[in-house]
């Protein structure tokens, strides 16, 4: 019977454990293939293995999708629908008579279309404030352009609403 090295016990706790491939490569010293031979159990020419194969991870990264990648989605499929609906004016009147098939693309073009133009007047919702910024200048919530003068005008403000309620308060015992 094979001889189990040390190295490859410990990179399949380790890889059990969770940790990274790189990790397990760097403290044991194992290159790519032989990890990954260890992994499957080392499997031996006469179909057994030395031990039971580790399930295999797979690390899943999220891609985002920005609203340049949608918009061209959307220029992409308006562009084969075009063509597509060009496609039908040019078989119409020929003698292929496919007019329910052409009728049925048709709707569905149709609906695809006006799906696509809502998500499009959608992405251009979205971009639209980071575009016209300097365009909505009469913002109430426009930060102050001297925060120590607003500060100033507050306090006179704030003393002047104070000074009117308590000069009311006297008049009102009369």
């Amino acid at each position: 019977m094979t001889e189990i090295p040390e190295n490859a016990t410990r990179a399949r706790q380790m890889y059990a454990d969770g940790a990274t491939v790189a990790a397990i490569r760097a403290e044991t010293g194992l290159k790519h293939h032989q990890l990954y031979h260890w992994l499957e159990g080392a499997p031996q020419k006469h179909g057994g293995s030395l031990l039971p194969p580790l399930p295999k991870r797979r690390i899943v990264k999220r891609t985002r999708i920005s609203a340049g990648d949608r918009l061209s989605v959307v220029a992409r499929i308006m562009r084969s629908a075009e063509r597509q609906v060009a496609e039908i004016d040019r078989r119409i009147g020929t003698e292929h008579d496919q007019s329910e098939k052409d009728a049925r693309a048709l709707a569905l073009l149709a609906r695809t279309i006006r799906e696509l133009t809502a998500v499009d007047a959608m992405n251009r919702e979205l971009e639209q404030p980071k575009m016209g910024g300097a365009a909505n200048d009469d913002d109430d919530d426009k930060p102050p352009d001297d925060i120590d003068e607003f500060r100033n005008e507050l306090a006179r403000r704030i003393n002047a609403l104070v000074a009117s309620r308590s000069d009311r308060g006297t008049a009102g015992d009369d």
